[in-house]
């Protein structure tokens, strides 16, 4: 079973919720959201105009600096940035997005007026835009553009997290080579687990066919000694009559010490061997 965790809440608490009902990747918006940044007041209504007939959300600015401060705090989807704009230019906002992390990858396309030198395009590429597109142009070539740009982006992203999985995968097969015994397996992959997510608790209970716990490793971020230790076989019942995952407080605690939590049955094939259980304050 393949338990998928993305959404941390406002206040810091990991809420399993919110993670249950998203993938890994669904971080991006649905609409996607598009930075239009262009000191013309007719170009920005224009482009405002051609994305949201598409569908888009749509953040507006008219000034380098700007520009720069949205596209920091809302990290859109794609950024489309005039070159001649007051404040900063749009090289000058297309090289502070690249040296910074949170803006790196940002698709971003320049916009400018046909009249501008080839060297322009050249060193915009440098900088790192992802296209050029020349005033005036047609509405469906921009969308086109726009939607290839930020599909390459989500590729990048999806190759970037399973690079990282892979990677967290075989830390683990090396971890789990020099971990033979079977307590010494089951304390390492809770604290795997507790070092991948923003939980305090972490349980994995292994049961025989007759619902009996046969081993068990509890840790707890704050004190060990002191985490509760579950009725394995009660939640085993309660999970096989669901047919899914528990998810609290969307479902009834299983661990009432913890505000949110979440646990899943361990199968191989049509076997069941134990139970799994994360929680946080």
């Amino acid at each position: 079973m393949i338990l998928t965790l993305e959404t941390a809440n406002p206040k810091g608490r990991f809420d399993y919720g919110k993670a249950m009902k998203g993938t890994f990747m669904s971080g991006r918006r649905n609409p996607p959201l598009v930075l239009v940044a262009d000191d013309e007041p007719t170009a920005t209504i224009m482009l405002q105009r051609i994305f949201e007939r598409e569908g888009y959300q749509v953040k507006t600015v008219n000034d380098g600096i700007e520009a720069l401060a949205a596209a920091r705090e809302l990290l859109p989807d794609l950024v489309l940035l005039d070159i001649r704009m007051p404040g900063m230019n749009g090289f000058e906002v297309l090289k502070a997005l690249r040296e910074h992390p949170s803006t790196a990858g940002l698709p971003t396309i320049l916009i400018t007026a046909n009249a501008r030198e080839p060297s322009d395009v050249a060193f915009g590429l440098n900088l790192g835009a992802d296209d050029y597109m020349y005033k005036p142009f047609a509405p469906q070539e921009l969308i086109a553009r726009a939607e290839s740009k930020m599909k390459a982006r989500q590729l990048e992203e999806a190759l970037q997290q399973r690079t990282e999985e892979l990677a967290a995968l075989l830390q683990l097969s090396e971890d789990l080579i020099q971990h033979l015994e079977r307590d010494d397996l089951l304390q390492l992959i809770t604290a795997r687990i507790l070092d991948l997510l923003p939980g305090e608790y972490a349980a994995i209970l292994q049961l025989n066919e007759h619902a009996e716990v046969v081993a068990q490793c509890i840790n707890c971020r704050d004190d060990g000694e002191t985490a509760p230790v579950p009725d394995a076989a009660a939640i085993r019942d309660r999970l096989l009559k669901a047919g899914r995952p528990l998810v609290w407080p969307e479902d009834e605690p299983l661990l009432p010490q913890y505000g949110s939590g979440m646990a899943a049955l361990l199968q191989h094939g049509d076997e069941t061997f134990g139970v799994l259980l994360l929680a946080s304050i």
